[in-house]
């Protein structure tokens, strides 16, 4: 991952390994086109197919960039539910304890990020990743950037002054 990365290298290739094993071309477009992300035609490959579909769409994502981190998210949420729908256990069937939850590497990753999945949304759970969610919405309305700048220091001077307040059983004493 290059410094400034948002999306990581480990997530993006989740992602592509599962789309081209257990998706169609035309399940890849959905994916995507509902997150609106663009396809980026006439990259040279030698993958096959649906992988050079998916990193045509990886390729018109800027990682760096709170948005695209955004829609990558989105489309993440859509397959992470996908997956749930396909191992949902049957009725008459019981689980197998020795089966791998498939959704597993998906939410490490997404921890690391400081994201979690639940109820086929990707949300954040760090407070850093709730202040990027924060300014990726603001950039979406155009905001002039001092606003989401401030908006960045206002965050950053409650964190700092959050993790120095006495803590509540200090405060009962």
């Amino acid at each position: 991952m290059a410094a400034g990365d948002l999306i990581t290298h480990r997530l993006r290739q989740l992602l592509e390994d599962w789309l081209t094993n257990q998706s169609t071309l035309s399940g890849i477009d959905n994916f995507f086109g509902e997150a609106g992300i663009p396809l980026t035609e006439g990259l040279i490959t030698k993958a096959g197919e649906r992988r050079a579909r998916v990193r045509g769409y990886y390729a018109s994502l800027d990682p760096t960039s709170r948005q695209d981190l955004r829609r990558f998210l989105n489309v993440l949420a859509a397959v992470m539910e996908r997956i749930e729908e396909q191992n949902r256990p049957h009725p008459w069937s019981k689980p197998d304890p020795d089966e791998a939850d498939p959704l597993t590497p998906f939410q490490k990753e997404l921890a690391k990020l400081g994201y979690a999945y639940a109820d086929g949304k990707i949300l954040p759970s760090s407070v850093s990743a709730r202040l990027d969610d924060a300014k990726a919405h603001a950039e979406t309305f155009d905001l002039a950037h001092g606003s989401v700048k401030n908006l960045g220091r206002y965050a950053a001077s409650w964190i700092a002054c959050w993790r120095k307040r006495p803590s509540s059983t200090a405060a009962l004493t």
